[in-house]
């Protein structure tokens, strides 16, 4: 795909409207402010080449122009796959050429919504100008095949599905028990918020009176041909054929319903089927039951043995160590492997690795008041103060390490990093003991245990001192009093300069 602008960031004139932007279907899925899905007034819309210099003079020129509602531009982006819902001699096959040569997803759309226009009147307007193509007099740039303005979006309505409608419009009906001439005489006979209650009652959801269905015929029209397409009626409504006789099968409500779930169930399925293969056309991953295009459908596959969400962390593992187990794979668009496969797992190298290290680690040389012992394992046997289980001794050389410090009498040699600075034991317990404190000329890791050694009558009076005398010092540059400070755990020096304490005062 070509690097076109972001969404909005360019406009094309359109000529009697003005300057307007440009997007792609593309653009629709992930910006759905811009898809029209809601939009239930006639707009008018223009598909134009992109802003792509291999297109030379056709940069940004329009190729076709049509009206429609709602997402009818998204159309055209579907029948350039070869659907549609005509017969194949009367689709449009150049604009659906023209649509293929330059790529789909590439294919810039503009869209006039302003009501104040003549959405058919511009239409015309717009061809007219540009002019069209299968005209042999005047060829133009379009690919329309009329001149637009014929009240119906796209091309006129075939001839053959046309007297299909009509002859359905005035076949008899039987409507909520009634039997009726056709669907204009039913409407007709009911009140909205009588069809309102009818249509809650089939549908099994509150209709208001302000429904279209209940208000405009078209629409009244549309529920019941989407009854026809499903196959089925709610019990009391029905075509009839010429001699009486219902047309479909009459469903009691409560099966209707039932049944009408479970149609649109499939219909979902189905859509959401579509539009996987359409977004991952190709099978992407391997797996030990079969090539699949998503991590889902792999998953569903498997009988149960994994769910998409461990599939998806399982291949994200193999890709981010290069480690494919027998069976997994990811596949090039052509299907070929793109990672080499082993037949040791993931698991079993993760505890190979495992093992290794612990092998590693526990043979490191350690030295023991002074003297060095070839692993670790010696040391703790010549330890009888430390950690009585060797796992909790490893556990305490890691911290010492990650500390920064180690106990006096056991530190490490130059090749593990060592020597480390020599401390008192007492405050390796201490995780945060960067420092330590000194008071009354005792040493605390704490202010708090400082406080409850000498007696104070609050946890916390020790720590107030120390804030007053920091205090003092930093405003008015008063030294503390002697017995009193700040030491460094590594280095042993106090971290403020002292005086000699008054006497009288503690």
């Amino acid at each position: 795909m070509s690097d076109n602008p972001p969404i909005n960031s360019m406009a094309l004139p359109i000529p009697f409207v003005g300057v307007a932007p440009v997007f792609r279907y593309v653009d629709t899925v992930k910006n759905s402010s811009i898809a029209m899905i809601d939009y239930d007034s006639t707009y008018l819309y223009i598909l134009r080449y992109p802003l792509d210099p291999k297109f030379g003079d056709k940069q940004g020129q329009a190729f076709y122009v049509g009206i429609g509602r709602a997402r009818r531009y998204a159309f055209h982006y579907l029948e350039a796959d070869g659907g549609g819902s005509y017969d194949r001699e009367i689709r449009n096959n150049h604009k659906r050429n023209t649509i293929n040569k330059i790529g789909k997803d590439e294919v810039l759309i503009q869209v006039v919504t302003d009501k104040r226009l003549n959405m058919n009147d511009l239409e015309v307007r717009l061809i007219a100008h540009w002019g069209r193509r299968n005209l042999v007099d005047n060829p133009g740039i379009l690919t329309n095949q009329t001149a637009g303005g014929e009240g119906v979006p796209g091309i006129p309505m075939p001839a053959h599905v046309k007297e299909c409608l009509i002859a359905a419009a005035h076949s008899p009906i039987v409507f909520n028990g009634k039997h009726y001439n056709g669907l204009k005489p039913a409407f007709n006979a009911h009140l909205p918020d009588a069809l309102a209650e009818i249509f809650s009652m089939c549908l099994g959801k509150p209709i208001t009176d302000a429904d279209k269905r209940c208000c405009t015929y078209e629409m009244f029209k549309m529920q019941l041909h989407r009854w026809c397409n499903l196959g089925f009626f709610p019990q009391g409504f029905n075509y009839l054929d010429s001699e009486g006789l219902p047309l479909f099968d009459e469903l009691p409500v409560s099966a209707f319903l039932k049944a009408l779930d479970e149609k649109n169930s499939r219909n979902r399925q189905q859509g959401y089927e579509c539009a996987r293969k359409k977004k991952y056309p190709d099978l992407k991953f391997r797996t030990p039951w079969g090539d699949f295009r998503t991590y889902r459908d792999a998953a569903a596959a498997s009988d149960g043995k994994t769910t998409a969400e461990n599939l998806t962390r399982r291949f994200r593992l193999m890709i981010e160590r290069n480690h494919f187990c027998s069976g997994y794979n990811v596949l090039s668009d052509d299907g070929t492997p793109q990672y080499k496969e082993h037949r040791i797992t993931l698991q079993e190298t993760a505890r190979t690795k495992a093992a290794d290290h612990l092998v590693e680690y526990n043979s490191a040389p350690m030295t023991v008041n002074g003297e060095l012992v070839p692993t670790r394992y010696e040391a703790w046997k010549r330890c009888p103060d430390y950690p009585s289980d060797y796992p909790a001794f490893m556990v305490f050389v890691t911290r010492c390490k990650e500390f920064g410090a180690f106990p006096e009498g056991l530190n490490v040699p130059k090749e593990e990093g060592g020597p480390y600075p020599q401390i008192p034991r007492f405050f390796i317990s201490h995780p945060l003991c960067r420092v330590y404190y000194r008071v009354d000329g005792q040493d605390f890791p704490s202010q708090q245990t400082a406080s409850i050694a000498l007696g104070y009558k609050h946890k916390n009076a020790v720590h107030g001192r120390f804030t007053r005398y920091k205090n003092r010092f930093k405003e008015k540059g008063v030294l503390f009093p002697k017995g009193w400070n700040v030491i460094d755990t590594f280095t042993g020096e106090p971290m403020y300069p002292e005086q000699p304490r008054v006497r009288g005062k503690r």
